[in-house]
């Protein structure tokens, strides 16, 4: 007898983070991923949304920055077709006054850099960053 698994409703839940200094924003790029992204990665069950992208941005950066000095600017919405399930994207922010040292770990995460909004936006990007960083262009 052969089971049969079928995601039918399960809601993926990405935290990402955006780290500005000076004007520019820290884009990570992923050993399986063709394109830059904000640091981000998935909230486990039992943590707050704040903690889980603090955690993610320690465990692909090494920057340590408190839950607390993270705030959410951005929840998005998407569909994955392929798994026939929404998922949740919620963005964070934090505004630092020096640059950290970053840390990468060169497995999953191979390159991490700052940029400014013009170079970012060049760059080839998940729709996800795209859009924030697109909102932030208006800002400015």
């Amino acid at each position: 007898m052969c089971a049969v698994w079928r995601w039918v409703g399960f809601l993926s839940h990405i935290v990402h983070v955006a780290v500005w200094v000076d004007g520019k924003v820290l884009l990570v790029k992923n050993s399986y991923r063709s394109q830059y992204s904000l640091p981000a990665g998935d909230k486990h069950r039992k943590e707050t949304s704040a903690f889980a992208a603090s955690r993610e941005l320690r465990e692909e950066t090494g920057v340590i920055v408190s839950h607390t000095q993270l705030t959410c600017v951005l929840k998005l919405n998407e569909d994955e077709a392929w798994r026939s399930a929404p998922k949740r994207n919620e963005i964070f922010e934090c505004r630092l006054e020096n640059k950290p040292n970053i840390r990468v770990d060169n497995r999953e995460v191979i390159h991490a850099e700052f940029y400014t909004l013009d170079a970012a936006l060049s760059l080839p990007l998940p729709e996800v960053t795209r859009t924030y960083l697109r909102l932030q262009s208006r800002k400015s």
